[in-house]
């Protein structure tokens, strides 16, 4: 495996640990540059499709973007009302939609930052927003129970899809748009028919929430990452369970799978990530794994926010 490719596969799960274990330690902070200006605690991070802008969001109801080669503040969002628990890219970068906990879903432009409009909202707060792979449509998924496909060029035409016992908390797209996964509070994840929003399977082998979602680029992949402390991969469009990674000793908060399908890596919760106590020696932030054979591949320890803002491309985590 060479270098450049595990710097590749691990900057999205990276930064997501780094920076939401600043939520939790603002004395790591103080030693980072440009982000001095940061209301703590972050909520969620995503990646510009080019890798050189990171937006964040907060508790303090604002979206911040930044120029990850110089680690400089480029402009602060305004405009919901309560904590911002996500954000996502467009997939041609010039568009950022955003989920609150004030129930709403908004559209800004980037670089700018300027709010575009809010595009619909739910009956309780957003946990997860993502564009579709054509840019065309918005899923997002809430502690309502539900989630929701939204029309950027006309929100009007929304469709809701209704099937979780409890709250849903992760929503993907695979890698053709067809096929939308969701993640619930109730433990189990279901695939919807992305143009008709009818629900076409429910997987159920996890024994607590479900926290993480990712299609492998082929899209006959789809891997899970649960507060049961596994990774579990399925095949589609079948549904059966390949195998069972038995990962971390914490909540897999966050799952990336490289560019090529072979290699995955995975995030634990920031508890473990910032506190000693929550983890021992075979534990830590970022693990890397084969795919195919679901061997451990790698622990990644001892990353730093000043190594992520510093980077010149793709958020490297050296």
């Amino acid at each position: 495996m060479t270098s450049k490719k595990r710097k590749s596969i691990i900057a999205t799960v990276g930064v997501s640990c780094i920076w939401m274990g600043l939520a939790k330690a603002p004395s790591y902070a103080e030693k980072a540059p440009g982000i001095q200006g940061m209301a703590l605690p972050v909520e969620s991070v995503a990646f510009s499709p080019d890798g050189r802008t990171l937006a964040t969001a907060g508790d303090d109801n604002t979206i911040k973007l930044w120029d990850l080669s110089s680690g400089r503040e480029i402009c602060t969002m305004i405009g919901h009302e309560d904590s911002v628990n996500c954000v996502a890219f467009s997939p041609n970068g010039r568009t950022l939609v955003s989920g609150s906990k004030d129930k709403t879903i908004k559209l800004w432009s980037v670089p700018k930052g300027k709010q575009l409009r809010t595009v619909g909202r739910h009956s309780r707060m957003i946990n997860a927003v993502v564009f579709s792979p054509d840019g065309r449509t918005i899923a997002s998924a809430s502690s309502d129970h539900t989630a929701k496909i939204w029309s950027v060029a006309d929100a009007r035409k929304s469709r809701t899809l209704k099937g979780h016992d409890f709250g849903v908390e992760s929503v993907v797209f695979s890698p053709d748009g067809r096929t939308l996964a969701t993640g619930s509070m109730d433990y189990t994840i279901k695939l919807w028919d992305a143009a008709s929003a009818k629900q076409t399977r429910t997987l159920s082998q996890h024994t607590n929430y479900i926290s993480s979602l990712a299609f492998s680029p082929n899209g006959r992949t789809l891997v899970s990452g649960s507060a049961d402390d596994t990774i579990k991969l399925w095949k589609l469009p079948s549904g059966s369970e390949v195998r069972t990674l038995n990962a971390h000793r914490n909540t897999v908060c966050a799952i990336a799978i490289s560019p090529d399908g072979q290699l995955l890596a995975s995030g634990t919760s920031t508890s473990s990530c910032t506190d000693p106590s929550f983890h021992d020696n075979n534990d830590n932030c970022i693990k890397l794994w084969n795919v195919a054979s679901g061997e451990e591949l790698r622990v990644l320890r001892g990353h730093t926010s000043t190594e992520v803002l510093r980077s010149p491309q793709h958020g490297t985590v050296k």
